[in-house]
């Protein structure tokens, strides 16, 4: 039974969707069966997976209990795909007054748990119904991406006490297992305090910053631009090498804790 993992941050910019895409894509490259679940109604992975949602079930469906997991997932080149658009922001209407109105998605995603190896959710860019959802049903944790130029002390505060609640209440392996510094330029000053206050904040969530970085790119907004996969570029740039090197660890920290659980 695979592990479902989300990326978030309470701010857009950061790099989310970039990181889910990659990491799905990385993992499959390494022989690993991925689902991408898009929760942010803006759809942005669905976009550049170049999925059309016209006439498709959705995450809106699944989370609203209008259709199975299965019914909503789709394949794409490097992952299977339940897709999002602007549908979605009518769930958080409809869930408003359901008693389980945040695990929604972690009861629809049971039914195909075991046909993956990882389940990545993307996540939208605030502490939503939606979100809350996302953080239910990961039982593997959360990655928190910070775009360095982005960086919100009151953001990531607000951030660590949804996932307190979550943790307490709802789902107790909701926790960060990593921040992931993204667009980050290593030989700037400011980028460097950046990084030393992230470090802080990965005491604060007694979670790791990630040993790979993510520098910046015009290659990676161009991929997203054409709906073109980052490994499948052209042009390898540095970001890209970066993603590459990410995904490698990341699956490097989650075989070993699978090894130290089994002992």
């Amino acid at each position: 039974m695979g592990k479902t993992y989300s990326v978030a941050n309470r701010k857009g910019g950061c790099s989310k969707t970039t990181t889910v895409g990659a990491l799905a894509s990385g993992l499959n490259e390494l022989g690993c069966k991925v689902l991408v679940v898009d929760m942010d109604p803006q759809g942005n992975i669905s976009d550049w997976a170049g999925f059309n949602t016209d006439g498709q079930n959705t995450t809106y469906e699944v989370i609203t209990n209008r259709c199975e997991a299965s019914e909503a997932i789709y394949e794409t080149k490097h992952y299977d795909l339940m897709p999002a658009d602007n549908d979605l922001f009518a769930s958080e209407t409809e869930l408003a007054n359901a008693i389980d109105r945040y695990e929604h998605m972690r009861d629809a995603l049971k039914s195909v748990k075991d046909d993956y190896d990882f389940i990545l959710i993307d996540t939208p860019p605030n502490l939503s119904t939606l979100s809350i959802n996302a953080f239910v049903a990961s039982d593997g944790g959360i990655i928190v991406t910070t775009d360095t130029g982005a960086f919100s002390t009151k953001g990531m505060n607000d951030l660590a006490e949804t996932l307190a609640m979550v943790s307490k209440k709802l789902n107790p392996q909701a926790k960060v297992i990593g921040i992931l510094l993204t667009r980050f330029n290593p030989r700037f000053n400011a980028m460097k305090v950046m990084r030393e206050v992230t470090e802080k904040f990965s005491a604060y969530f007694e979670a790791p910053v990630y040993d790979t970085f993510i520098r910046q790119s015009v290659a990676v907004m161009e991929c997203q631009m054409e709906s073109v996969d980052l490994f499948d570029a052209p042009k390898q740039s540095a970001a890209i090498a970066d993603y590459r090197a990410f995904v490698a660890e990341f699956l490097h920290n989650e075989s070993a804790k699978e090894q130290e659980s089994e002992k």
